[in-house]
């Protein structure tokens, strides 16, 4: 427990008394004492300081040295700072003996790299042959550097100087310094200058105006590349569209943005950024938004809908707007309105006279979120929904993980109030409520500093919009109980805990980590997501289904995921939540297991899977027996196939190179690994003409129709069993299933979720700031193409 600002009090058997440690007094125990001290490297770590920082550990009676937690110490002076999972390696990168590190690996990889001057691209980036952490992440090592001079004292004085005025008089931020663009055109000048000799800056740096041509210069060039691009894709529908809208927050303009997905001839995953546009209609009824995507998409020689996909919000705009395209609604929001519906988010807009917030939403938070994020909540209806594409349910739901508790069963919970609840889930709520306005006095009083000083970490403050913000909220609360309790009784606002137990916090947070964990996954904003929708309902169907299915997921799957650093965020849940609880004594409150039947019932009630959900996860290698899918579900889903590839008879099916696509590499994600082939594959049902088992020449047997075709060379042929990637499997094998793996484009082009337009918005929000809220609507529609393209290259020299 942390007794002061830097002071952190050791318990060990292996003593015969507790030892309180400082930064200071570690220091110098370590100087001192180097025999019984030392630093112990710590494993499995990215940043560059951890080769030069360690844990400091004390060696105890039998020999053994024992890490003394919350602190890291220096290897080469032994200063030691205040640390621990939450807290960040920002101080520590900027340590004297690290940059120091970092200046010496550089010197050492530009010297591997050294390039003749007269062979410098300047549109390229070269690339270091070293595969060190530095080699690929250094700006200078990246541009290929010529060499590198040692510069005088006086130099290095005014090089600072004029960086430090341009900063305070210009107020810029001091990270702009690090960044990777300036940097390269600040090497670009040298060179010129290397090569002409000392020139005028104004022959080398262009006026702000032809700079601002240029931009427009480049975003048309774009929209031509695009356009081309898109021609292949298009011929076969294999491009979605996902737009939305959004205002900006200083001057109150509606913007139409739209980003789009796309299955290339190749296979491969692409996403850009389209356009972000003021919206010049009327007003923002569905068939006035039709009229302005339609408008916007002319200028990528898009003139039907009907030619594409389309992903969206449930927004009853959206909604009405693209009924007759049949469009996949996003994921994620969904989920984000059926966990607003658990905690009675609609309550609190009625002002609830008992509690004074919700689980979801603080409206004087609200400002806290960016600019990006204020139009980024979803006005969706709760009613039950038409799926764009229903897939016919039979009487018998599939019941394969819903609970057995017949008393929960009977509740309405579409109907359900909050004074209706039981007093265990009000009192749950309430404390919720108090929490999330004692995150909102710490950052007030501004005691977050001192929270971190003790070993703490900062307090998150959740938001309107942000799905699952409340997580972040409450797991910085549970990292830091003892350090805020501490704070708080040091400025006499002890009062403050009050009713907020750490206990019920962390059973919230249990509760929550499935769908913290599931929209992290289904986000997933670099590859096919639209079959993890329907995997993810069925995980979440069984993880809801018990206590122990709940505990379990958390045992097992959200801690591997915590360790490899997949969880956004920076929050680390494992030293929070790795409790002195046994498996065999966990125990479930009446207020946990009534919000977690509550989410059950609402999954299955609020929720309808679209057939192509069911498509994309029979098209996958990986998950294409549809474990633990009904019969019924099953064959509708091979149906739905095989009539989409009868529709293709009258299509030409456009001749695919032979390029080699290299499979991404293999990620640490396991979540949906319950889902996967297991070698219990039986042979498919015979369809048509088939008739007995597959024969040696089966694959030459005309009759046979594709989907069965795929099934049996699926199961016998899996090699892209740990590839959640199905693409590279379908480009191997598209010459022996042409149309299916024309279909498998088509369906992996669409996303799961609307997350990449959101994403553009929010960099719309960091670009149209309130020093440039002036900036033309065009010029930010220019801006983020461009982006959207360099971001594309870099990616690929990656």
């Amino acid at each position: 427990m942390a007794t002061s600002e830097d002071e952190i009090t050791i318990n060990d058997s292996s003593y015969e008394c507790s030892y309180k440690y400082t930064k200071s007094s570690l220091s110098k125990l370590s100087k001192e004492k180097p025999n019984e001290f030392r630093i112990m490297k710590k494993e499995k770590t990215m940043s560059n300081c951890w080769s030069i920082f360690g844990q400091p550990a004390r060696k105890n009676e039998q020999g053994t040295y024992v890490i003394i937690e919350g602190f890291v110490s220096c290897s080469k002076c032994l200063k030691t700072y205040a640390y621990n999972s939450n807290t960040g390696t920002k101080t520590l990168n900027a340590h004297s003996c690290v940059k120091q590190f970092i200046s010496n690996l550089n010197s050492q990889e530009e010297n591997e790299n050294i390039l003749s001057l007269n062979n410098t691209n300047n549109s390229t980036i070269s690339t270091p042959s070293s595969t060190s952490t530095m080699a690929i992440y250094s700006p200078l090592n990246r541009m290929g550097l010529i060499s590198r001079k040692n510069l005088s004292d006086k130099e290095i004085t005014k090089i600072k100087d004029l960086s430090a005025f341009w900063l305070c008089e210009a107020l810029r931020p001091f990270s702009i310094m690090d960044d990777i663009g300036l940097r390269r055109l600040v090497q670009e000048c040298i060179n010129i200058g290397a090569k002409y000799g000392c020139i005028d800056v104004d022959m080398v740096l262009r006026h702000r105006s032809v700079i601002s041509n240029h931009i427009k210069q480049l975003a048309t060039t774009s929209r031509q590349m695009l356009t081309s691009d898109f021609i292949e894709p298009l011929s076969v529908q294999a491009l979605t569209i996902i737009p939305d809208l959004w205002s900006d927050k200083y001057n109150h303009i509606s913007f139409l943005g739209a980003t789009t997905t796309y299955v290339d001839a190749t296979f491969n995953f692409r996403c850009f950024d389209l356009f972000c546009r003021e919206y010049q209609e009327l007003n923002k009824q569905s068939e006035n938004i039709l009229t302005a995507l339609k408008k916007n998409l002319m200028d990528f020689n898009i003139h039907n809908l009907s030619s594409v996909n389309l992903c969206s919000d449930r927004g009853s705009n959206f909604v009405k707007c693209f009924k007759q395209f049949r469009p996949i609604h996003c994921y994620a929001h969904r989920i984000n309105n059926i966990l607003a519906r658990t905690f009675f988010k609609s309550d609190q807009s009625k002002k609830s006279k008992q509690f004074s917030s919700s689980l979801l939403a603080l409206k004087d938070e609200s400002s806290e979120s960016s600019a990006s994020e204020g139009e980024l909540e979803c006005h969706e209806s709760d009613d039950e929904s038409i799926p764009s594409m229903k897939i016919k349910k039979t009487k018998k739901v599939n019941t394969s993980f819903t609970t057995n508790n017949t008393n929960y069963r009977k509740i309405n919970h579409m109907q359900l109030k909050l004074v209706d609840i039981p007093i265990e889930a009000q009192a749950l709520i309430e404390q919720i409520s108090k929490a999330k306005k004692l995150v909102k006095y710490i950052k007030k009083a501004n005691l977050n500093q001192e929270s971190r000083d003790s070993a703490g970490s900062t307090l998150k403050q959740c938001t309107q919009v942000r799905w699952l913000s409340l997580f972040n909220t409450l797991i910085s609360i549970v990292n830091s109980y003892s350090q805020i309790k501490t704070v708080l009784t040091r400025k006499g606002q002890a009062v403050r805990m009050t009713g907020i137990n750490k206990a019920d916090l962390m059973e919230i947070v249990r509760l929550l980590i499935p769908f913290k964990t599931i929209l992290t996954a289904v986000q997933y904003g670099t590859g096919p997501s639209l079959h993890m929708a329907l995997l993810s309902t069925l995980q979440l169907r069984q993880v809801l289904s018990s206590a122990d299915n709940l505990y379990d997921f958390y045992k097992t799957y959200y801690n591997q995921h915590d360790q490899s650093n997949e969880v956004d965020g920076g929050l680390s849940t494992t030293k929070a939540l790795d409790t002195d609880d046994d498996d065999d004594n966990y125990f479930e409150g009446a207020g946990i297991k009534f919000f977690r039947l509550r989410l059950l019932s609402l999954l299955n009630s609020m929720f309808d899977i679209d057939i192509r959900h069911y498509a994309s996860v029979f098209l996958h290698p990986k998950y294409h027996t549809l474990k633990y899918c009904t019969k019924e579900e099953i064959r509708l889903t091979h149906k739905f196939v095989r009539d989409e590839i009868k529709a293709m008879n009258h299509l030409s099916l456009p001749a695919l190179p032979e390029a080699v696509v290299q499979p991404p590499k293999k990620t640490q994600r396991q979540l949906f690994e319950q889902f996967t082939y297991d070698n219990t594959f039986d042979f498919p049902e015979q369809h048509d003409d088939d008739d007995g088992e597959p024969s040696a020449n089966y694959f030459n047997n005309r009759t046979a129709d594709e989907v069965t075709q795929y099934m049996c060379l699926v199961g016998k042929v899996n090699k892209n069993k740990d590839n959640e990637n199905p693409l590279p499997w379908w480009f191997e094998h598209k010459s022996k299933l042409p149309k299916l793996s024309l279909l498998a484009r088509r369906l992996f082009s669409i996303p799961a979720t609307s997350a990449s337009v959101e994403r553009q918005f929010s960099s719309a929000g960091l670009v149209y700031t309130e020093r440039r809220n002036r900036l033309n609507t065009g010029q930010l529609d220019n801006v983020l193409l461009v982006r959207a393209m360099q971001h594309a290259k870099i990616n690929e020299v990656k």
